[in-house]
């Protein structure tokens, strides 16, 4: 197999013994498949998504949601659940891309007070400041969660799945 993917490519690197027999059996397995875990910007087979479950050690079932989309202001998350800990997690890869480092080249810091309006948890915090590239990555998820409406039906609403899971 050929990985030109940077998520599963620098899981290849990390286990360069048992990566090739992980990912292939997992790539096999979400190429098949139908299920209703939404994943966004991976390639047909879902590379992406099954380098994710082995790093991660994730089971399949445990994943809600998964965009690997990449770009100035956005990086890569996914929903996932921790039923140990009745838990709703959001997960977001570090950097790996000539956009994420662009990102973590923005370190204006900005503060809290003028994002207030956004985002009320922030209003005690107006003396604060946060490094500007991970705000905006921070806000285009929030964003991209609410337009998905990934939490609705899982932890909101009156049919929600895990409506007594914390997030």
């Amino acid at each position: 197999l050929a990985f030109a993917v940077y998520g599963h490519l620098m899981y290849v690197i990390q286990h360069s013994c048992t990566a090739p027999c992980c990912l292939t059996a997992g790539i096999l397995n979400s190429c098949v498949r139908c299920d209703d875990v939404e994943v966004h910007s991976d390639n047909i087979c879902r590379c992406d998504e099954a380098a994710l479950l082995q790093a991660a050690g994730l089971r399949r079932q445990d994943l809600v949601f998964a965009s690997f989309e990449t770009g100035l202001g956005k990086c890569p998350y996914a929903v996932v659940v921790d039923r140990e800990k009745k838990t709703v997690v959001i997960v977001i890869r570090g950097t790996w891309s000539l956009e994420d480092a662009v990102t973590d080249l923005n370190i204006r810091p900005t503060a809290f007070s003028e994002q207030s309006g956004r985002f009320h948890a922030l209003e005690e915090l107006d003396d604060e400041h946060c490094h500007t590239g991970i705000l905006v990555c921070a806000m285009w998820i929030h964003e991209d969660i609410k337009k998905r409406k990934i939490l609705d039906g899982l932890m909101i609403g009156q049919d929600a799945r895990l409506p007594d899971f914390g997030l």
